[in-house]
């Protein structure tokens, strides 16, 4: 049985590729860069999203070592959250080319999310990790966890700015009602993961892109100011948590 899940998780990781290009290869639906519509503040410059094949190869890598090694304790609790996330994820992304924004994508997205942030913590209550997993494993539950903390802000804002868009408000407050608690939710990681640095660099990663969308698609300078003043927090944040709380010696990094 273990043999069962662990090929479905790779199955899963798998799908990911293919799911998130469903449009281009069947010719129905809409592609996820188009669904999106006009760039608003919010939102990381397109060169960004580029992280999500970053994370489907790594899932792959890491699912092809799990169904090697079915039995090892690690990918056993592992397997639940990690099929979850994987799940979850092709099920968004086909559902989104079909079907657009809505609340089942918020919902999906919040289920990869939740498991996502499970399997990063299962790793790193780790007291050892072999070289495959502190490559491997431990990098793609961090960035994958990093990329949803913003992720799941800017679906629900979507969704939210179509369904009120008749009430008026600025780009800007649907900016910030992403961007904020996104902050909040990645503040809290980082110091619950001792300031691993990888799902540091992800959320600055995401930022960059919010700065280089305001700086030279939207031009919203007060926006690409917040960006700013909040890649310096992130920064010295990160350097903060890692000094007072150092992580073991086999998570440095």
């Amino acid at each position: 049985m273990q043999k069962f899940w662990a090929l479905l998780t790779l199955v899963m990781a798998v799908a990911q590729f293919p799911a998130s290009a469903l449009s281009t290869l069947t010719g129905y639906g809409t592609s996820i860069e188009k669904i999106s519509g006009n760039p608003t503040p919010e939102v990381p410059a397109g060169y960004a999203f580029g992280i999500w094949f970053l994370i489907f190869a790594l899932a792959v890598v890491f699912s092809i070592q799990q169904f090697r090694f079915p039995a090892k304790t690690l990918y056993q609790d592992l397997r639940f959250p990690a099929l979850t996330a994987f799940s979850a994820g092709t099920g968004w992304m086909i559902i989104a080319q079909l079907s657009g924004n809505g609340w089942w994508l918020v919902a999906l997205i919040l289920l990869m999310f939740g498991a996502a942030i499970v399997a990063y913590f299962i790793v790193l209550r780790e007291h050892s990790l072999a070289s495959f997993d502190r490559k491997i494993t431990l990098p793609l539950f961090a960035i994958l966890s990093a990329w949803l903390s913003v992720a799941i802000f800017l679906n629900l804002t979507s969704v939210i700015r179509e369904q009120m868009a008749a009430i008026g408000f600025s780009d800007m407050v649907f900016a910030l009602f992403s961007l904020i608690p996104a902050m909040i939710t990645a503040l809290c990681v980082i110091w619950w993961s001792k300031g691993y640095i990888w799902y540091s660099l992800t959320i600055a990663w995401a930022l960059v892109g919010v700065l280089v969308t305001n700086l030279a698609v939207v031009n919203n300078i007060p926006m690409a100011g917040f960006a700013g003043a909040a890649l310096l927090i992130l920064g010295s944040y990160t350097l903060y948590a890692r000094q007072k709380s150092p992580a073991p010696q086999g998570f440095q990094s």
